[in-house]
């Protein structure tokens, strides 16, 4: 799954404030999806809450599918009920009747990044205008994910790069994991640079199942990664993420023909009015990491401060 940027939720809120003062229809949501997952994750509805924001559903159980297999680019249904693509869907038996439009969000390497749709329980039709409105800010929003793609994404795993740290404040309370792989310079030794490329492909992947949807996964450099968790509730979040990772490596990782075992020392640190920037919580995350290093590897630790 592509990490979405801050940008990018900027950028849907403000489209969304713009559209509901210029189409009268009670909702109006910004979603983007990993190919399994469609989410959210900006709504406005106007009298009924028909779509929640942060709310999560399989891809092929909602009305954004149906955007990115339209050979037209977009899809208008003016009766959910009664349109053939959207009556036999078991989120109509939910929603009942309604009308939807959507607009599909593209990215280069992504043309389903996402979707722009608005919803209404009135069986209307659209004019235009408001679907020529719609398709410039569906574009607007393409254009700004396109640009955030390539300032602050990591091309080869998906994840955020260390770039993206120069824009991030952390809120009270958050924490950061700092994760380093053990032995990874023997893993480009003895399998090449190309299989060790696939393991930190697979390293990602295999972190993105043990997050919360508000924690963010950074690449900080070659076999190092960082997981910001935003306002955690209490101070076992930290264990319980730390412990989960772990567990996630004990079975090998399979790259090729190869069956690679892998193992991470992490290092945690939790933010408190101490601390004057992020980069402070890293450093004291990256010192808990590199305890674990010289005690044995494949652990985790916190890092207690003094009072």
């Amino acid at each position: 799954m592509r990490e979405k940027s801050r940008t990018v939720l900027e950028i849907a809120n403000n489209v969304l404030e713009v559209l509901k003062d210029f189409i009268g229809v009670n909702t109006l949501f910004v979603a983007t999806n990993d190919g399994l997952n469609n989410t959210i994750i900006r709504a406005y509805n106007r009298d009924e809450i028909l779509v929640e924001e942060g709310s999560i559903l399989p891809l092929h159980k909602t009305y954004c599918s149906l955007v990115f297999e339209s050979d037209s680019g977009s899809v208008t249904i003016s009766d959910t009920m009664k349109d053939p693509l959207s009556s036999v869907m078991p989120i109509t038996q939910v929603l009942g009747s309604a009308s939807f439009i959507g607009f599909p969000i593209k990215v280069s390497n992504n043309p389903a990044y996402g979707t722009l749709c608005v919803m209404d329980r009135k069986k209307r039709e659209y004019s235009q205008s408001e679907l020529s409105l719609l398709q410039s800010m569906a574009e607007m929003i393409s254009y700004v994910a396109e640009i955030e793609n390539h300032a602050f994404i990591d091309s080869l795993t998906g994840c955020y790069n260390r770039h993206f740290l120069e824009r991030y404040e952390l809120k009270h309370p958050s924490a950061i994991l700092f994760i380093d792989v053990d032995n990874f310079k023997q893993v480009n030794d003895v399998y090449g640079h190309q299989c060790g490329d696939q393991v930190l492909v697979e390293i990602a992947d295999r972190t993105r199942k043990v997050l919360k949807s508000k924690d963010i996964l950074i690449r900080y450099g070659g076999d190092e990664f960082i997981i910001i968790m935003d306002r955690i509730d209490v101070e076992n979040d930290v264990d319980r993420l730390a412990q989960s990772l772990l567990d996630e490596f004990k079975l090998p990782v399979f790259v090729q023909e190869y069956e690679i075992n892998v193992s991470l020392s992490v290092g945690c640190s939790i933010l408190n009015d101490n601390l004057s920037s992020i980069y402070s919580v890293i450093r004291e995350a990256d010192t808990a990491m590199y305890e674990i290093k010289e005690s044995g590897k494949g652990s985790y630790k916190v890092h207690h401060r003094q009072v």
